[in-house]
């Protein structure tokens, strides 16, 4: 394995480090051992002096000035003897010390330039580099600096890059989640299954300039995935042609609407298909998603592009997102519309009860209604004014103002059914009517069968709780004895008693259709006796 640039710029600065503690080792060890050899010699010399004036001083030969001179020669060499080694050592000192500091320099001269370079460096400036200008170890040094400058300046420049495009995949990313959020908000503003599907496909193919766009629905049978909108115009030809494919049989559509995963069908490389549509000729790449509600697989959405590698992980990601929105809102406008169904289903059949309840009414009070004029509150006579009868046929107000009395009716109406008419006249001297008049009489005339509406629905609650009652009690009085012609007998009676009825009988019957037992209110049985 090849040493980084780092690993030799750091091995090179030990390997000085050692270097340079070496040299002043041996310079150390040389001072000293020349200092200990010096000290000897001088040792022996003085020895070797003593005993030469001890001698001398002995001596009986020589005269006195003889033997002063000898002194004072052998004192001059002694003082010679001390000065020349000392002369020496200094001379030694001064050279091992300008030998020393002439290393020094010519290693921090190098050290400086590179820790100079190595401070740019690191400040950013990727151009840096060191000149190479020796061929001792911080030349190796310099070389494995511009290696590692040379390095990292690739790096940063690979770096930048990768920011760089992962800054436009992430823009773009973003802009797609945006388009799909605006498609998801405008497709959940739509509540009609019919409006939806087209709009939603003409969306998504405007937003994301997809060659075409499409959406299958499951049949109710499950059996088949049919194509219910279409942006392109051979989508078009195939939405005429009624295009539909098998769930789990027939092509990309087939498969998601069955395994509920999402496909992408490409024209390149080993993952080359055939599109032989001949509705879509320019296809070269298709991807096709589940569209999911409640759990359930309720169809697919069909994206066909012209280039030949259009979608990637992330694009199929985004659009399931979408996908995934397309299909709440096709649920939610679908569940608005049951619901809707329902309320309609229920108002019509609540207008039906009405009307057979009002008219269950009217028929067993006929001319129900009250008349108030300056005699007083009255009946209601069988005899309707023409324009009472004219405004209850076309269910609309009818004005007469030719009349004495000038008239007008309006029809009282429970939404579509017209239950009554409400006639007034005004006083000749107070003129004709006016439309402001008009308009506070069908007002009161709104309210006013609001009320009796309310009215209606009270007495039926009253008549449905005391039918309740009744039929509490009958069955209370029903239970209290155990024996059977007992329960018979109260049966027939208090049945009679709270129905109001001339006669009921109970009869039991065997297999044979031949009666068992009849029970008869007492007094009936008093009557047939």
């Amino acid at each position: 394995m090849s040493e980084t640039p780092g690993s030799i710029l750091t091995a090179r600065v030990v390997s000085i480090r050692y270097r340079l503690i070496g040299s002043m080792c041996v310079i150390l060890v040389v001072l000293l051992a020349a200092g200990i050899l010096y000290a000897i010699s001088l040792s022996n010399l003085s020895q070797v002096i003593e005993t030469l004036e001890k001698g001398i001083s002995q001596a009986v030969t020589l005269t006195p000035e003889q033997q002063a001179a000898v002194l004072a020669e052998s004192e001059a060499a002694r003082r010679a003897m001390w000065e020349i080694p000392l002369a020496w050592g200094l001379a030694l000192v001064i050279a091992t010390l300008s030998t020393t500091l002439i290393t020094l320099r010519s290693i921090a001269q190098p050290a400086q330039r590179l820790t100079e370079a190595a401070r740019s460096l690191s400040r950013g400036n990727l151009e840096e580099r060191v000149e190479i200008e020796w061929v001792d170890e911080f030349g190796r040094i310099a070389t494995a600096f511009n290696q590692m400058a040379d390095q990292l300046q690739s790096s940063y420049a690979e770096l930048e890059q990768q920011i760089a495009e992962r800054t436009l995949e992430l823009e773009q990313h973003s802009a797609q989640l945006e388009m799909t959020a605006q498609i998801a908000r405008q497709a959940a503003a739509i509540q009609d299954v019919e409006r939806l599907l087209p709009q939603t496909v003409h969306l998504i193919s405007d937003r994301f300039s997809f060659y075409h766009v499409g959406i299958f629905l499951v049949d109710e049978t499950r059996e088949y995935a049919v194509l219910r909108a279409a942006s392109s115009e051979g989508g078009q030809r195939m939405l005429a042609q009624q295009h539909r494919l098998k769930v789990g049989e027939e092509g990309i559509v087939g498969y998601v609407t069955a395994q509920g995963q999402p496909r992408i069908s490409l024209d390149v490389g080993t993952e080359a298909v055939s599109f032989d549509n001949p509705h879509l000729p320019r296809t070269r790449s298709q991807v096709v998603l589940p569209l999911r509600a409640r759990g359930e697989i309720i169809g697919a959405l069909d994206i066909q592009s012209g280039e030949a590698e259009a979608f990637t992980p992330d694009d199929v990601t985004v659009l399931q997102t979408l996908a995934d929105q397309v299909a709440l809102a096709i649920d939610n406008a679908r569940l608005l519309q049951q619901a809707q169904e329902s309320l309609e289903a229920e108002r019509r059949a609540y207008g039906e009860l009405r009307r057979e309840a009002w008219a269950e009414l009217l028929r067993t009070q006929p001319n129900l209604g009250q008349r108030y004029d300056p005699q007083g509150i009255l009946p209601v006579g069988p005899q309707w004014d023409e324009e009472a009868t004219t405004a209850v046929l076309k269910g609309k107000t009818a004005l007469n103002q030719d009349k004495p009395f000038p008239a007008l009716a309006t029809p009282i109406k429970i939404q579509d059914q017209i239950i009554g008419v409400l006639d007034a006249h005004k006083p000749a001297e107070a003129g004709g009517w006016t439309a402001e008049e008009i308009a506070l009489l069908e007002t009161l005339a709104d309210q006013l069968a609001v009320a009796l509406e309310g009215a209606r629905l009270h007495q039926d609650a009253q008549r449905r709780a005391e039918r309740e009652h009744l039929i509490s009690e009958v069955t209370t009085r029903v239970r209290e004895t155990l024996d059977m012609d007992t329960v018979l007998q109260t049966a027939v009676r208090e049945m009679r008693q709270a129905l109001g009825l001339h006669d009921v009988m109970i009869t039991l019957e065997t297999t044979n259709g031949h009666s068992q037992d009849t029970a008869q209110p007492p007094d009936q049985q008093n009557r047939s006796e």
